[in-house]
């Protein structure tokens, strides 16, 4: 999301959550794992307004996205205010990378624009919204730059994600861009103001679409190339996926024989399944005899880093299977999204309880904290002692809520890379 955009406030409602923050001693352990906090429309922008909202949220650590050319300064500011309490994620979301050229340097946005969008396959009606929102697009940023920029804000933060990335097969853009930011300069200041004092209903104001999405192949060459960037930083990614669970499962297998991994990770994997990758590591190793001095280490892989697919919309039968395939892949849920999902609960109970988070995919600071703690509740309550470990005789409710938050902390330590316990 650009600042303002609350791209996911749109499906947020106020009853989605009771209100409820962690008591003390425990919201001291969660971590909000994908949030969008710079996208906070009131007021607009203003990272030291921003920042002070952090100083009442209830939460050990929340991971702010980032998602367009814009607002990955906002982040890096944020947490440059905010210290241990923010952890920055610097990415391209899908809804924008139709503003990334594959050419460089990057074409004129008449070239460009027409080229993404004004291909043989275009109907009539495409064509013409094309000519009614092209004045409006921005100049094309090659890819090649957007990479530079991106590797420059990791190098820059040692514990920043790659994110949110990943592939939409149902956003359309607006007519207008208006229908992306609150900027008083793009909407105007009565409009602006009247929409940040709506916080609530922000996503769900009236927003005329065109008919124009973003080819998924032009999608997945810009994740490609974000995720790459990630192996090589050695950086876990949080990904979104819309409509799109067949393209994930196979750009996921795609990518584990683009750039294999020498070991393969060991998260989540049951104890003699990691047993059988060891005895095979060391029979590798023993084969290739002791390390020379001028051996170079391989290069990561795929299965180097973790990826979270945050807010996860797979039917839970595409969980368990994507979570056995793959041992690098987490799956994060929120009450802002998940909820609204039927098979919510299965999902819960379904995913594997080592490699399992939680977030509130809200855009504001206000709010992270409650709905964070409901999410991290409703899990707890759907794995039961698969997730907590067995429980004391007499433990109150709050201890098995605390028991849930310390073992979904554990996961997100191993998902970071801070430990591999």
């Amino acid at each position: 999301m650009c600042p303002g955009s609350s791209t996911h406030a749109q499906h947020a409602d106020t009853r989605e959550t009771d209100g409820q923050e962690a008591p003390e001693g425990t919201w001291q352990l969660l971590v909000d794992v994908h949030c969008h906090p710079t996208d906070d429309p009131s007021p607009w922008a203003d990272m030291e307004a921003h920042a002070a909202k952090f100083a009442h949220v209830k939460l050990g650590e929340a991971v702010a996205m980032s998602t367009c050319a814009r607002d990955q300064a906002l982040v890096a500011d944020l947490v440059r205010r905010k210290g241990s309490k923010v952890r920055p994620a610097f990415g391209y979301h899908p809804w924008f990378v139709h503003t990334i050229s594959l050419e460089h340097p990057a074409p004129s946005a008449e070239q460009h624009y027409r080229s993404l969008f004004g291909g043989a396959s275009a109907t009539e009606a495409q064509l013409a919204d094309l000519e009614e929102l092209l004045p409006h697009l921005p100049a094309p940023v090659s890819l090649q730059d957007t990479l530079a920029t991106l590797r420059g804000n990791l190098e820059a933060h040692p514990s920043a994600l790659l994110g949110e990335v990943g592939i939409d097969r149902a956003f359309q853009l607006p007519v207008s861009p208006a229908g992306y930011t609150l900027d008083p300069a793009v909407r105007g200041p009565a409009l602006a103001k009247k929409q940040a004092e709506e916080t609530h209903s922000l996503g769900r104001r009236s927003r005329a679409l065109t008919l124009l999405k973003t080819p998924l192949e032009h999608q997945l060459s810009v994740l490609t190339a974000q995720v790459e960037l990630a192996v090589k930083l050695r950086r876990s990614v949080s990904m979104h996926s819309v409509k799109a669970p067949g393209a994930t499962l196979q750009w996921l297998d795609e990518m584990k024989k683009r750039l294999p991994s020498a070991t393969p990770s060991l998260a989540g994997m049951s104890k003699r399944k990691r047993r059988a990758v060891e005895l095979a590591a060391r029979s590798r190793e023993a084969a290739a005899g002791p390390a020379k001095a001028d051996d170079k280490p391989s290069p990561p892989g795929f299965e180097d880093i973790n990826l979270d697919l945050h807010s996860c919309s797979l039917s839970p039968l595409q969980l368990q299977q994507v979570q056995e395939k793959h041992q690098n892949v987490y799956a994060s849920f929120s009450t802002t999204i998940n909820l609204r999902q039927q098979a919510f609960h299965s999902q819960l109970s379904v995913a594997d309880p080592q490699r399992v988070l939680i977030e509130s995919d809200w855009h504001s600071a206000a709010g992270l904290a409650a709905r964070t703690w409901a999410v991290c509740r409703l899990l707890v309550d759907a794995q039961g002692e698969e997730l907590t470990g067995p429980l004391p005789k007499d433990t109150s409710e709050e201890g098995r809520y605390r028991l849930g938050a310390e073992a979904l902390q554990r996961n997100w330590r191993r998902f970071v890379g801070e430990t591999q316990a």
